[in-house]
């Protein structure tokens, strides 16, 4: 630390090591937050004001009279003095064995100059608050964070003017400790007028920004005049109508080793304090956005959830339409076995094929078709609603994409965790409008059906190949049927009508009562069981589609776990080092 750096005992140099370790932590903290950040070269700055003299920084709007306050200081106008914006960059006010000045940067310049007090503090110069020229108010606000002490010039014709409020404002949430100094008290009437101003800024201060600042009224023009004239006793006539003499005492006196020292150590701290409040409440913002994208997670299975539960309930309501299409051949082959077997019928049953053309007609009749056509509606509602879930997910997430994140350091739609939680939202929704977009409802319900058909085949109904459901269950039927009455011409033929019919029409009835619910339940069981599997497939799909952005989300709030845990350190760390400032 070169400011002092001969007074610096062990516990000070230790206190500048902690502080140059607690940067550094800080800057590494918010890296690993966030690409984008504007507060890292301030605390890039706040490191490097520990390697500087003790910073006086004269702050305040044009024409407030801050490079009189300096010359008046300094002892002689080495700043330009002017009723328009003279300072046009950040001067810096350096000792030197001659006065030389240099340009060192872009919007910086330095002056060395042979006063004995620049050798321990740097006066620092800068462009008004409220210049027209908006570049140099930037070049005092970007300066204003590495003032160890500002000195904030008010003008006695407006004094505490709202743009000084605001600045003062920014001041103070850097940490940094403010002076007024209430300039041209040479244009009021008496120290009753000045007292009274002096109360304004005071008071108004407390009100409007929570501190009471220490007031300095000078008149800067006077204490000038005062330096140009000779004789002695208009001399300090007027240096004593200037009130200079406390501004003076003030900066040469009670600034002294042990002060500087202080204010040199508690500068990088305030800053430290300001940039981990504007973290912490960054973090808090993003914290809610990610609790926001936890309970669309929720929310999200809450409802594929609810669409499995009630596209299954629905569909045990479609799917009676199959069973009451079985259960009225059902009813009709029981009149066909009363009205057609029969003894008067004798020599009908003995022609089979005749018999087997009857049942098709009076049982069987469009039964396949109103069977596939019942399967066929089943499938589209549920091809449709499952387009329908698809859109709903995708439009949600996208309301999710454009959610107001707040703000951060900085705007946080440039940052790099806006950038990417967007991206994984937009390939989420992409991916579920590109699957709606594609959707092949006629391929879609094919594919379903054939599931459905190979379902029942593998129950031993019937082969694979068969064209639809409805032929399944007819076949079924139609087979086991034909069996029984071929079984009852036989027993004709045999002579053994007269008792035989009546127990062979019993026993037919039966068989095809058992038969008929048989196949009712293995086609029922076969095609809950297909679509159920087609349906978790579906649903598998979604979950897979926005699987990266919950995986995002999860990840991000282990991430922002661990960086509440280190601004916390952090926080402990600043208050132990400011509670063994000397």
């Amino acid at each position: 630390m070169t400011a002092g750096a001969d007074v610096l005992g062990h516990e000070q140099r230790a206190l500048v090591n902690a502080e140059r370790a607690l940067l550094a932590d800080l800057r590494s903290a918010l890296e690993g937050f966030d690409r984008v950040s504007g507060d890292l070269r301030a605390i890039a700055d706040a490191a490097s004001t520990l390697d500087e003299l003790f910073l006086l920084v004269v702050v305040g709007e044009f024409n407030a009279g801050k490079s009189s306050v300096i010359n008046a200081l300094v002892g002689e106008r080495v700043a330009p003095e002017g009723i328009l914006p003279t300072t046009v960059s950040v001067t810096m006010f350096r000792y030197g064995d001659a006065r030389t000045e240099r340009s060192v940067r872009d919007g910086m310049v330095e002056i060395d100059y042979p006063a004995p007090f620049l050798r321990h503090i740097t006066i620092v110069d800068t462009p008004g608050t409220n210049a027209i020229i908006r570049k140099h108010e930037e070049i005092t606000e970007g300066f204003a964070p590495r003032a160890d002490l500002a000195l904030f010039v008010t003008s006695a014709d407006r004094p505490f003017t709202e743009s000084e409020r605001g600045f003062i404002e920014r001041l103070r949430g850097w940490g940094k400790p403010v002076v007024a100094v209430l300039n041209k008290t040479d244009m009021l009437a008496g120290q009753e007028q000045i007292d009274t101003l002096s109360a304004f800024i005071r008071d108004n201060a407390r009100l409007l920004l929570g501190f009471e600042p220490k007031v300095i009224a000078v008149s800067a023009r006077l204490a000038m005049q005062a330096l140009e004239i000779q004789n002695l006793g208009t001399r300090e006539q007027l240096d004593g109508l200037s009130g200079f003499a406390a501004l003076r005492k003030y900066v040469f006196e009670t600034l002294d080793e042990t002060s500087r020292l202080r204010f040199k150590l508690e500068n990088p701290l305030g800053i430290a304090d300001s940039v981990l409040g504007r973290f912490r409440a960054a973090v808090a913002a993003r914290e809610s956005v990610l609790a926001q994208d936890a309970e669309t997670e929720a929310t999200l299975e809450r409802q594929v959830a609810a669409f499995r539960e009630d596209l299954l309930r629905d569909f045990t309501g479609r799917s009676a339409s199959v069973d009451n299409t079985i259960l009225e051949m059902n009813a009709r082959a029981s009149r066909f076995f009363e009205t057609t077997i029969r003894l008067s019928r004798i020599p009908d049953l003995i022609n089979t094929s005749r018999v087997k053309e009857q049942f098709a007609r009076d049982v069987v009749g469009d039964s396949a078709q109103r069977i596939d056509g019942a399967v066929r509606e089943t499938i589209d509602w549920a091809i449709d609603a499952q387009a329908a879930l698809w859109t709903q997910i995708a439009d949600f997430l996208a309301r999710r994409s454009t959610a107001e994140l707040g703000t951060m350091i900085g705007p946080i739609v440039g940052t790099s965790f806006a950038q990417d939680r967007r991206a994984v939202l937009n390939d989420a929704v992409g991916s579920a409008r590109r699957i709606v977009e594609a959707n092949d409802r006629k391929l879609e319900g094919e594919r379903l059906a054939a599931s459905m058909r190979d379902a029942v085949a593998q129950t031993g109904l019937v082969s694979a190949g068969a064209v639809g459901l409805g032929v399944v269950a007819v076949a079924a039927i139609g087979g086991a049927t034909a069996d029984i009455t071929g079984v009852l011409a036989g027993a004709v033929l045999a002579g053994l009508a007269l008792y035989i019919i009546p127990a062979r029409r019993r026993s037919a009835q039966q068989r095809f009562e058992r038969e008929s619910e048989a196949l009712r339940a293995k086609l029922g069981t076969a095609m809950r069981e297909q679509f159920t599997a087609q349906l978790d497939a579906a649903l598998g799909n979604m979950r897979a589609a926005i699987a990266p952005y919950l995986r995002f989300v999860r990840t991000e709030r282990k991430h922002i776990a661990s960086i509440r845990s280190t601004i916390d350190e952090l926080s402990e760390r600043i208050a132990r080092l400011r509670s063994a400032l000397p």
